[in-house]
């Protein structure tokens, strides 16, 4: 996997260290917007209490989460 200082190099062979602070800033804020999202669609399931053991389970891996039509009960799986 390409790394952003690598991305950033194959662009400016002498660096670019404005794009790369300025990328690595944005993936972050993505990262912490993406788990603020997890805890609202968990917790739209009424699964927010379960929320910690639920993402600590699925570290590393996407978390599915489908209903039963009808109002039947959430599951989740990863």
């Amino acid at each position: 996997m390409v790394t952003v200082r690598e991305f950033t190099e194959l662009l400016w062979p002498n660096g670019h260290d404005h794009f790369c602070n300025t990328i690595l800033t944005m993936m972050r804020q993505l990262d912490e917007l993406k788990d603020v999202i997890e805890m609202m669609i968990l917790d739209s399931y009424g699964l927010g209490e379960k929320s910690d053991s639920i993402v600590d389970a699925a570290t590393g891996n996407e978390v599915q989460c489908t209903s039963i039509r009808g109002g039947g009960r959430a599951h989740c799986s990863h």
